[in-house]
């Protein structure tokens, strides 16, 4: 059975003994409204990869954190989490996982990426392709949705893409985080490049 947690509720979610955030939930409204954040949407369409996803993931946080506790300035007084203490706290971690990484022993490490420039293509186009999109339907939309009855269809009509959406993710976060995967499902586990 799918079980879909349909609340919009915030959850509070440690990050390490002492350090938690709470969070807004990883809705479709949340995704789209970080796609439209500045810092994306003036990316050149060359840009790495690496550079669209952390400007992704910095939208994104800015928009999900609404409360921390654990976290301060230099002197240790506790902060408030604003859009560049979301974004300095982002940068810690990556400056955190990079010191972990260089204290490795030297040797050799195998790994399989699953995620490569063809995957991120799609992801890279709607970065100008979902702008576009929105303003074509909402431009639809005003020019003919005339009734209160055509207007709450177009509603209907997005909404029920959202929830299909929601579900998407319901599925894919079963199938690869808790690892509920169904038969005939894609297992990175069998896909050695």
């Amino acid at each position: 059975m799918l079980t879909l947690n349909i609340t919009n509720a915030p959850q509070w979610c440690d990050l390490i003994p002492g350090v938690r955030v709470k969070l807004r939930p990883l809705t479709t409204a949340l995704m789209v409204s970080a796609r439209g954040d500045p810092a994306i949407a003036g990316l050149p369409e060359w840009a790495a990869t690496e550079e669209a996803a952390l400007a992704m993931a910095k939208a994104l946080a800015r928009r999900a954190i609404l409360e921390w506790e654990g976290i301060g300035d230099a002197d240790g007084n506790p902060i408030e989490p604003t859009p560049e203490a979301i974004d300095a706290l982002l940068d810690h971690g990556e400056q955190l996982t990079r010191l972990a990484l260089s204290r490795l022993p030297d040797g050799e490490y195998t790994a399989d990426d699953f995620i490569d420039d063809d995957v991120m293509a799609y992801f890279k186009r709607r970065l100008t392709q979902a702008p576009r999109d929105a303003d074509f339907a909402l431009d639809y939309v005003k020019r003919n949705a005339r009734t209160r009855e055509e207007q709450e269809a177009c509603v209907d009509a997005v909404r029920f893409k959202c929830n299909v959406l929601w579900v998407q993710l319901d599925a894919l976060y079963n199938a690869y985080v808790t690892g509920q995967v169904p038969p005939g499902a894609f297992r990175p586990e069998e896909h050695h490049v």
